[in-house]
């Protein structure tokens, strides 16, 4: 049709090389300089941003790997010394695994079979900076995945803190032997982790702080953090020349062995025979090793210029416990080995007193809480108000084994014997309770074993 013929074709048009407006604007050529690049080069421009921000981030991590952390850039790195301090304590796992701690970015890179020259010749050059960057360098490496030379790292320490002690009290260095006591204990696996790490660190702390009177707040810290929860080095006994200074703040006695390890061996006949280790690394002796039966006065007070502190620190770790785990079966045997070293606190014998008969029933708790219990009536006193607390508490447990009532018998027999002034108040307790509507049937094996103790 007419109209046909002369309908255009879009198509084929729009195909052709010059025939409309759009393809004639592709031809027009401006001069360079009004050109505006548009599209990729902005993004090939914020690419090259965002990597060179990438390597200048990397370069701050890595500066003291390189070993130049005592020049520049380790200046200017300890403005973020507050900031790192937290992110590495325990903040978040992103903030700490980007900010490094001051002692890690004081660390020097150091040959294992050089440490114990470049450390000797940078006492005699008199540059401490130095000094502590080549120990805490050693103490990266040596807890590194991939570190093989453990041992001649290990011995090297262990020789400068022999001819040397007073470096290993230095704070920055300090700060480095407490991040190794702490790297396990989120990540560790019951008796499968390797304690030579958390010995040396232990060991190299009590060398570095034996002649000093006054012991920092975080090393009590660092050990109430294990004790009361996983446990990952505190019990071993190479640890001991630490833990043992540690334990004294608390003021506990420690019972005698034979007070604990005759009774409860007939309640399990087969510990001696198959002595094995359970899985919180408790040990066979009592479960608190050479600990029994040692001189409470052994060791000096180290810590009793914070004594308050130390107090307040451990009452608060024990109820954020009791609060976190409301139900008896919740609690642990490490929580109740570490009330049992804290007994010598009064505060910590009034919170375990009320829970002690729960446990003392509970299969899995047996064995800590009959030694929680030796340990309260080794430490009570009677000489304030919550000790007469424990006692009131003490005359209404109700406990329905023979071998728990003796061994109930045996504390209350010790107990008086060590502190004569208590027993007026327990015979007061006694009566008072045949009397009441809540009648304990041990009350007359309690005044017969009164009497046998003070006839």
């Amino acid at each position: 049709s007419p109209q046909q013929k002369h309908r255009p074709r879009p198509a084929m048009d729009r195909n052709k090389p010059g025939s409309s407006g759009r393809s004639s604007k592709k031809q027009i050529n401006l001069p360079q300089s009004e050109l505006f690049a548009l599209g990729s080069v902005p993004e090939r421009k914020r690419d090259a941003v965002g990597m060179a921000s990438a390597v200048a981030a990397k370069k701050i991590k890595l500066a003291t790997a390189s070993g130049s952390a005592g020049g520049g850039s380790s200046s200017g790195l300890t403005a973020s010394l507050p900031g790192s301090s937290k992110a590495s304590s325990g903040g978040d796992s992103s903030s700490s695994s980007s900010v490094l701690e001051y002692w890690e970015q004081m660390a020097l890179d150091c040959e294992s079979v050089d440490l114990v020259s470049s450390v000797l010749s940078a006492i005699d050059q008199q540059d401490s900076d130095s000094v502590v960057g080549y120990i805490c360098g050693a103490i990266k490496l040596l807890i590194s995945p991939k570190s093989k030379s453990e041992s001649v790292l290990s011995l090297s320490l262990l020789y400068l803190a022999k001819i040397r002690p007073h470096l290993f009290c230095n704070e920055t260095i300090t700060s480095a032997l407490i991040a190794v006591l702490k790297r396990d204990s989120q990540n560790s696996f019951k008796g499968r982790n390797n304690p030579t790490v958390h010995v040396l660190a232990c060991n190299l702390l009590a060398r570095g702080y034996s002649d000093k009177k006054q012991w920092p707040e975080s090393l009590i810290r660092t050990y109430v953090e294990d004790a009361i929860n996983d446990r990952v080095w505190v019990d071993y006994e190479e640890c001991a020349p630490f833990t043992d200074q540690c334990v004294a703040a608390f003021g506990s006695k420690i019972p005698p062995k034979w007070m604990l390890q005759p009774e409860l061996s007939t309640l399990n006949p087969t510990s001696r025979e198959n002595p094995i280790i359970d899985d919180e690394h408790s040990t066979d002796s009592g479960m608190f090793g050479d600990a029994l039966g040692k001189d409470p006065d052994a060791n000096p007070p180290r810590f009793a210029h914070i004594q308050e502190t130390v107090e307040k620190l451990v009452v608060e770790a024990a109820k954020d416990q009791l609060n976190r785990r409301q139900a008896p079966d919740c609690s642990t045997r490490n929580f109740l080995k570490f009330l049992s070293l804290a007994c010598g606190i009064p505060e910590v014998r009034a919170l375990a007193i009320p829970r002690l008969e729960l446990w003392i029933h509970n299969g899995k708790l047996m064995k800590p809480a009959q030694e929680l219990l030796t340990f309260i009536c080794y430490n009570v006193t009677g000489q304030n108000s919550k000790d007469h607390e424990v006692l009131s508490n003490l005359v209404k447990m109700r406990l329905k084994t023979k071998p728990l009532i003796n061994i109930f018998m045996i504390c209350l027999k010790e107990m008086i014997n060590c502190q004569s002034e208590i027993l007026t108040m327990m015979l007061k307790y006694v009566v008072q309770n045949e009397l009441s509507n809540a009648r304990n049937p041990n009350n007359m094996g309690m005044l017969a074993t009164m009497f046998q103790a003070k006839p």
